[in-house]
């Protein structure tokens, strides 16, 4: 019966590959206090896919994303990768990408698939293309006129507004405002979450961390405001008042 190599993509990530009673971790930072011996042991008793080795691999300290992809290309080359799982969201990126890379070995989403489903600013644009666009917009923070695009953003938009950083996830970088001031303080706040690299914070990417490896697997001349760091403003919703005890929406709450 055919073994399979595994490779876990966490960026931050995680290789996966299992042999016997090996894990290999391939990182400078082995010493981060992350127990994956369950994952481990989820891929060690799928039912009919028997697993030969799993390969831990954690993005380093100062390391670019389009680093950590060309690591993973000769991880996969060097161990015969059989599967690539993606574990946090950003990871889907890189194994879409590796996907493409080694398209008779490996299978997974497209690149352009898990670009709109992490992008934030080109999910909206996929999902709702004839939604009226003037009930949110984008705020291009490195824009010199970035005050006076986000005072009549807000006109637009109203009060009280949701904002959130466009690729994030685990709730990391969304607030809720209610005045300019608060957005002003918003705008501080994810300056400083931009300045993060990866491995400091990882549930909030900066155009900074991914510009490099975006431009060598996406056509970003159709998506050009993934080289700049934004924000979404949007209305805000008041959601336990519009779902009821099962989480459904109430009647008359329908989008």
């Amino acid at each position: 019966m055919r073994t399979w190599m595994i490779l876990l993509a966490v960026c931050l990530a995680v290789l996966a590959q299992q042999t016997h009673a090996a894990t290999e971790y391939h990182s400078a930072r082995v010493e981060r206090a992350v127990d994956y011996s369950t994952t481990e042991n989820l891929l060690r008793t799928c039912e009919g896919i028997p697993v030969r080795k799993v390969i831990f691999s954690y993005l380093q300290e100062g390391e670019s994303l389009l680093d950590y992809f060309y690591r993973l290309k000769e991880v996969v080359t060097g161990n015969d990768v059989d599967v690539v799982l993606a574990i946090y969201d950003i990871a889907t990126l890189v194994q879409s990408a590796l996907v493409r890379e080694f398209p008779n070995r490996l299978e997974g989403p497209s690149v352009e698939s898990s670009f709109l489903a992490y992008h934030k600013v080109y999910t909206r644009q996929c999902l709702d293309p004839d939604t009226d666009h003037s009930s949110h917009g984008v705020l291009d923070l490195d824009s010199e006129t970035l005050l006076e695009d986000a005072d009549a953003l807000l006109k637009r938009v109203g009060l009280p507004a949701f904002v959130k950083v466009p690729c994030g996830h685990s709730s990391i970088g969304v607030w809720k405002i209610s005045s300019g001031d608060q957005l002003a303080d918003v705008l501080g706040a994810v300056r400083r979450l931009n300045g993060l690299h990866f491995s400091q914070n990882q549930h909030s990417c900066s155009a900074a961390f991914m510009r490099d490896f975006l431009q060598k697997v996406l056509d970003v001349d159709h998506c050009p405001m993934v080289l700049r760091d934004t924000i979404i403003v949007e209305p805000y919703i008041d959601a336990p008042a519009k779902a009821n005890g099962d989480f459904s929406l109430a009647e008359g709450n329908e989008p």
